[in-house]
């Protein structure tokens, strides 16, 4: 019912896949590759969070003419 509310001027700038990758896609790749804290809280949640995005290589322009399928 909400849809995507007055978030329409955002998307029109930035658009959905920056939006969907920049935040929502790199939470979730997070969560799921993350070892599980000793403790749960936030510091030790988001500490493993950190280490897995620290391990995420950015892609150069070979990489992305070889591997990127749109």
């Amino acid at each position: 019912d909400l849809g995507i509310g007055y978030r329409g001027g955002y998307y029109d700038n930035a658009g959905a896949m920056r939006d969907m990758i920049q935040n929502h896609l790199l939470q979730v790749i997070a969560k799921v590759a993350m070892e599980p804290p000793a403790v749960i809280n936030d510091d030790s949640m988001r500490d493993e969070v950190v280490k897995v995005l620290q391990c995420l290589k950015r892609l150069n322009e070979d990489d992305l003419k070889h591997n990127l399928v749109l």
